[in-house]
């Protein structure tokens, strides 16, 4: 994934930047890819999209490097979201547990720093943020699957997020968290506008459904999924950083785990999510750009 981005770097200089935003806890980069029309103009308004950061989501980094694809290589057809936007785009937010679900473990979900007095592996990046940290829906157990980490951005993986999030987050209007499986758009509760959040959500369910009958239900992750989920990074993104939107979209699964969809169906689960993340930001740059 790593040189396919480096590559399409050199093949659209003047619209792909790569760069390593640090490293993991086994010292792997975690690249940022940022895409534009080419104008220089570093100010504009901007979306930023990280994927994977439970390991186990392949189809997270897939759609990441998709949406990568049509901004570079399908420019031409996206100036609409390219003429008033930047975009930031994080594809491998968890190298280590990504590698790991590939030798080891295939639903491997956590990242890999070892726990302190216990004998346990990993933290639950999306319990590890900042914003209500180790409230409803995060374990302080090391060895549960939602373990929240020793303190809020203990970990290396979720300081990296934060420190993009930072860089961008005066610019930043829209901020996508990709995961896996379900077919749902997800805001938090009490956090932001509920009601501007869900008309977004709705945005783009509503295309996806138009355009391939797949039906994505929104809301809170209490009333769609029927847990709680503190210290998640839409919550920083709303809470603390004030970014306008925030969401966490759950992709279709499939396979007998719902995690490995067969290859079949890969590209149609890419095309028809980019149907709902395209109908979302044309609806953010349009309603930034009427402010200008």
């Amino acid at each position: 994934m790593i040189d396919w981005i480096v590559n399409l770097q050199g093949k659209y200089p003047k619209n792909v930047y790569v760069y390593s935003a640090g490293r993991s806890y086994e010292g792997r980069d975690i690249p940022v890819v940022v895409l534009s029309n080419g104008d220089g103009n570093r100010n504009k308004n901007t979306i930023v999209v990280d994927a994977g950061v439970h390991a186990r989501e392949w189809i997270s980094h897939a759609e990441a490097l998709f949406i990568i694809s049509q901004l570079a290589e399908n420019s031409t057809n996206h100036q609409d979201l390219l003429q008033t936007l930047n975009w930031i785009i994080i594809p491998i937010a968890n190298p280590d547990g990504y590698v790991y679900t590939q030798t080891d473990d295939r639903l491997w979900r956590k990242n890999r720093r070892p726990s302190k007095n216990s004998s346990c592996i990993g933290t639950d990046l999306n319990r590890n943020f900042g914003y209500n940290w180790g409230e409803l829906g995060a374990s302080d157990h090391p060895c549960h699957l939602l373990y929240r980490g020793e303190s809020a951005f203990s970990e290396k993986e979720t300081k990296i997020i934060k420190k993009v999030l930072n860089i961008y987050r005066k610019r930043t209007k829209f901020y996508l968290s990709l995961h896996a499986y379900g077919n749902i758009l997800l805001y938090p509760l009490n956090v932001g506008s509920s009601e501007k959040l869900e008309f977004l959500a709705k945005i783009g369910a509503d295309a996806i459904l138009k355009a391939t009958r797949t039906k994505y239900r929104v809301g809170t992750p209490e009333s769609v999924i029927g847990y709680a989920a503190s210290g998640a990074s839409i919550d920083y993104a709303l809470g603390v950083l004030q970014i306008p939107f925030a969401l966490g979209m759950e992709l279709p699964g499939g396979g007998i785990t719902g995690f490995d969809p067969p290859t079949s169906f890969i590209e149609p689960i890419l095309r028809e999510t980019w149907i709902g993340i395209r109908a979302m930001a044309k609806y953010v740059a349009e309603k930034y750009s009427e402010k200008k």
